[in-house]
């Protein structure tokens, strides 16, 4: 058996939205999974695609899992911000799921990917598609998460700035303060809530302020020195509003116009000749069999 998924890359945060908020971006990843005699050596792309093929034969009681043989496309970059991770695993759910003749639900696959991924802002977006707003329920039932999608307008883009080395989340989330002022938390909850409206009323001269945080990107600069000289440059070029992607190092800028000098100061700036600069539209679908 062989099935072909796109999944679009996603970013997430959005500056202050700390786990709380993703979007998703015409740069697709392409998965062709098939069942295979042998199975190649682990990489880390195959990994996660298999454990998240394995999550869905436990949860559905099924003990012959078969070896698998993946091919990817030349677009998938590890460690970058960019939802690699919650594509991966959801390849891999999606995959056993049909292979399995579609025992689990909706909402049961995206629990999965959750559980195994453990980030929702990339789950979800990847999924669903569009700008999602995502929260952790008080109380779990069914379902242990509330997605709220935004409609925006199509004339919104992003400029996604991938500078040619790995920030991995996991790594740079344990340099996270776990304790936060009063003050700090408020400073992010009001930006959050400024980037959501202004996000949907169009009201783009806010975004330079509702993009900035106090939670993750100042510490997370800490691997990546010139962050912010990036985002003063794409600013006074004419975006809106510049955050960290994820867990970095992928910086994104929102625009309306001027993109591509946009795009150049921020190359420019960064100064490495094996970074990628790419202008993304914001797809309305997520995960889809082709």
């Amino acid at each position: 058996m062989k099935i072909k998924i796109e999944v679009p890359a996603t970013s997430a945060n959005l500056g202050p939205g700390f786990d709380t908020l993703g979007i998703a971006l015409d740069w697709q990843y392409q998965f062709e999974i098939s069942t295979a005699v042998r199975e190649k050596k682990g990489e880390p792309k195959l990994n996660m695609i298999k454990n998240g093929f394995e999550a869905v034969f436990n949860k559905a009681k099924e003990q012959n899992v078969p070896h698998l043989e993946v091919k990817f496309s030349k677009n998938i970059l590890i460690g970058r911000g960019l939802g690699t991770s919650a594509a991966c695993y959801l390849a891999g759910i999606e995959a056993a799921n049909q292979f399995l003749n579609n025992p689990l639900s909706e909402e049961e696959k995206i629990d999965v990917a959750i559980k195994v991924e453990g980030h929702a802002d990339n789950v979800m977006p990847a999924y669903y598609g569009g700008l999602q707003v995502i929260v952790k329920k008080e109380q779990k039932n069914k379902n242990n998460f509330i997605n709220l999608r935004l409609d925006l307008d199509p004339k919104l883009k992003l400029i996604v700035l991938v500078p040619n080395f790995s920030m991995p989340t996991k790594k740079t989330r344990e340099t996270l303060s776990h304790k936060i002022s009063l003050e700090n938390a408020v400073y992010n909850i009001s930006r959050s809530v400024l980037l959501t409206h202004a996000l949907v009323q169009g009201k783009y001269d806010h975004l330079k302020e509702a993009t900035m945080d106090k939670l993750h990107q100042s510490e997370r600069s800490k691997n990546f020195p010139n962050m912010y000289d990036i985002f003063e440059a794409a600013t006074r070029e004419g975006a809106h509003g510049v955050y960290l992607s994820g867990g970095g190092p992928t910086i994104a800028a929102f625009v309306t116009k001027n993109e591509r000098n946009i795009s150049k100061v921020m190359k420019d700036q960064l100064n490495d000749p094996k970074g990628i600069v790419k202008i993304c539209n914001i797809v309305d679908e997520g995960l889809k069999i082709i």
